[in-house]
């Protein structure tokens, strides 16, 4: 008898384990959380390259983010603590309000900080997309002291993120629709601008 209910709590302790274990979130990584449905062209969009940890439990001092091309205009956020830098790629021709450039912001990098590890930082980017709607890896190097962690590796066929180590963070371009096109042309939005260039 003893046996028996000693054999059934082993069980019920074995199946709870199971439980708990599959209810533990998946080991976070670089990624960009707003990434997705960028609107193509116009005066662009804002995204953040959220570092969810350290590197083995020290904080993250530098980030690096590579820029797809495509990827113009870009303007890095300011964050308090942090050095901005930013590396200039050649590009395709482009124009920008009567101006054509053949190089681009290609790589931007926040350094001098300290991240903990326990906590997490969004790294702004300001830029337009003029690239062909569609999805596009935006690596991210995260350096803590000694130690680097570079999130750049792409699924390969039938693969997912889920199954890479350090996975390259994605973002989603779509076609600009009317509603973007409108929210452009709103007075509201004209009287900012015009304050803005002023």
């Amino acid at each position: 008898m003893n046996q028996t209910i000693a054999r059934r709590a082993a069980s019920a302790l074995a199946v709870l384990a199971l439980l708990l274990v599959s209810a533990m979130p998946v080991a976070a990584h670089a990624t960009v959380p707003d990434g997705s449905d960028i609107p193509q062209g116009g005066d662009g969009a804002v995204i953040h390259v959220r570092i969810p940890h350290g590197c083995n439990g020290a904080p993250t001092d530098t980030v690096s983010v590579q820029l797809p091309d495509g990827v113009v205009n870009a303007k890095p956020e300011a964050l308090a603590g942090w050095k901005v830098a930013t590396e200039r790629v050649t590009s395709a021709p482009y124009t920008l309000w009567g101006t054509t450039y053949t190089d681009r912001v290609g790589v931007v990098t926040w350094s001098g900080g300290s991240l903990p590890a326990d906590q997490y930082l969004d790294f702004g980017i300001s830029a337009i997309f003029t690239m062909e709607p569609g999805e596009y890896t935006v690596p991210v190097t995260q350096k803590c002291g000694a130690d680097t962690v570079a999130w750049i590796e792409i699924p390969g066929a039938g693969q997912t993120e889920d199954d890479l180590e350090h996975p390259a963070p994605t973002i989603t371009v779509v076609a600009r629709s009317e509603e973007h096109t409108s929210e452009l042309q709103s007075p509201m939005y004209l009287v900012c601008r015009l304050l803005l260039e002023k």
